[in-house]
């Protein structure tokens, strides 16, 4: 599970819709007060940004004409360490991770600013 946490015009059409499907896999742990040490030490997940993040994510869709059709609602997080909670994803790193496995997700890149 993975929130990228880069720009979503970046992202290829497999990581646009994984991610999007990622986040209910995600609040769907966070409404079971899961523990997410290893995604926060991994730089996986960044848990105040969820719901915007979101958000984010379905305008993207919505911009390429996809459908996207559940619901999300907002998880909990108030359970988390406060370190956990408030945990920053390093764009930058995450980036050049994306980077160096998708070749899409490269070639959009460069389209972008």
């Amino acid at each position: 599970m993975r929130m990228w946490m880069v720009d979503t015009k970046i992202l290829c059409k497999q990581h646009l819709m994984g991610e999007y499907r990622e986040h209910f896999a995600i609040a769907g742990l966070m409404r079971l007060k899961r523990r997410f040490d290893g995604y926060i030490r991994n730089n996986l997940v960044e848990p105040t940004a969820i719901t915007n993040r979101f958000k984010s994510i379905r305008e993207e869709m919505l911009s390429r004409g996809y459908e996207p059709k559940k619901e999300f609602i907002s998880p909990d997080i108030s359970y988390l360490p406060e370190e956990h909670r408030n945990y920053k994803v390093n764009v930058q790193s995450s980036l050049d991770d994306l980077l160096g496995r998708c070749p899409e997700c490269t070639k959009r890149s460069k389209t972008i600013n």
